[in-house]
């Protein structure tokens, strides 16, 4: 990884961390399909540039209570904010099984604005 901690448009520090060794790498692996993983796996659209973006998006209607329900969870909060529009689906096992259907919904787990991991999610 080139970078210790790398600091998004709209705030989302991201750095070490995870069992990837950094919190880029855990949410790149969100931008691509794992269809042998158990269970479902959430997908972004458009690849990884892109699903910072998506997050970016989230977090900044997250900031303003809009489309968003809000859990806190010790020093975590974890946001479920729909945008409204397609931008991913479910894969893993469970989604390819399911035809990988699409998802509005990323779910965004923060410490403060530290990205601890976020991924599309179905609504509930």
């Amino acid at each position: 990884m080139l970078f210790r901690s790398f600091l998004s448009p709209a705030g989302l520090l991201y750095g070490p961390g995870s069992a990837e060794g950094h919190r880029l790498e855990h949410v790149r692996r969100h931008a691509a399909d794992l269809p042998s993983r158990p269970g479902p796996h959430g997908v972004f659209d458009g690849g990884f540039l892109a699903s910072l973006k998506t997050i970016d998006d989230a977090w900044k209607l997250a900031k303003q209570s809009v489309q968003t329900k809000k859990e806190v969870d010790g020093r975590r909060t974890i946001y479920k904010v729909d945008l409204q529009r397609k931008i991913g689906f479910v894969g893993g096992r469970t989604g390819n099984s399911r035809g990988q259907p699409p998802v509005t919904v990323v779910l965004l787990v923060l410490e403060g604005n530290r990205v601890i991991t976020a991924y599309p999610v179905e609504s509930q």
